[in-house]
């Protein structure tokens, strides 16, 4: 499997003229990685991952899997969002086999019952062995983003795209689903290109890390994670752990600084009506 982002480019039009969200960006992304994109709020982290799903087109560039330029959504690409997107009306297993409930008229009777024993095996992978038949107002937020997840990785897609999946969960169930997550992404042998704001979890799930600047965004490094790829929640409080987060942290600080004052700088440069240009 191979993801290539080839120089994509994202201008948003409006009433007020253009509004440039991504510089021209490529990266690539090899099988069975973990690759994580951090950044700012705002900074086009989730523009990144539309466009590669194909919920959004480049103003420029491509993106390439396997060989062949994406068009739009496909089943070769699983999508997880921060919110669960679950239907209300079905349990949790009608849900997870939902997109498969509508292909079941293309699909013989053998193949739907290996979905359906894919689903159950996934929901008891992760801890859901008695809520196959709970429906989600039942459920917890990390037991629905569980759901959300066994969904995705149903057809078993070449590529799982994960934006801010555990963004509002309290910070034990994150770290809960962090680690269900380094489980699954082994277990499943997945290959997966997660948005997060969160510079630990960025490090605890990733082997590598790409990170872009405030808007425009563009890519400031692509780090490589020296850490084995069994990991538990002990790991954050290694020495080299806490590194690597503060060399993170420190150039997305600076980043934000040179922000701040480029943002000051135009305010200045701009007359006020009624005012001197300078006071």
């Amino acid at each position: 499997m191979k993801l290539e982002v080839l120089g994509v480019e994202k201008v948003f039009s409006g009433r007020s003229g253009e509004n440039r969200a991504l510089t021209p960006i490529s990266f690539e992304v090899g099988s069975g990685e973990f690759v994580s994109i951090i950044g700012p709020s705002g900074c086009g982290k989730s523009t990144v991952l539309n466009i590669v799903a194909g919920l959004d087109n480049a103003s420029a560039g491509k993106v390439i899997l396997d060989g062949r330029e994406v068009h739009g959504p496909s089943s070769d690409r699983g999508m997880v969002f921060q919110h669960y997107t679950l239907f209300p009306w079905l349990n949790v297993l009608d849900n997870v086999c939902f997109g498969q409930r509508l292909k079941a008229q293309k699909r013989s009777k053998d193949a739907t019952f290996i979905q359906t024993q894919r689903a159950t095996n996934l929901l008891n992978l992760m801890g859901l062995k008695d809520f196959h038949k709970s429906f989600p107002r039942e459920l917890s937020g990390g037991m629905k983003q569980r759901v959300a997840i066994a969904r995705a990785l149903l057809n078993s897609p070449r590529v799982l795209l994960m934006d801010e999946p555990f963004g509002s969960l309290d910070a034990q169930t994150r770290e809960e689903m962090q680690v269900l997550l380094c489980f699954l992404s082994q277990h499943e042998k997945s290959t997966i290109l997660f948005v997060t704001h969160d510079v630990e979890e960025a490090i605890f799930l990733s082997t590598r890390i790409i990170v872009i600047s405030a808007r425009p965004g563009r890519i400031l490094a692509q780090i490589q994670v020296p850490f084995p790829t069994e990991r538990g929640l002990d790991i954050k409080l290694s020495i080299e752990f806490l590194k690597l987060k503060a060399r993170i942290v420190h150039m997305l600080h600076q980043e934000t600084v040179l922000n701040k004052d480029a943002l000051l700088k135009n305010l200045l440069s701009q007359e006020t009506p009624g005012m001197p240009a300078s006071i």
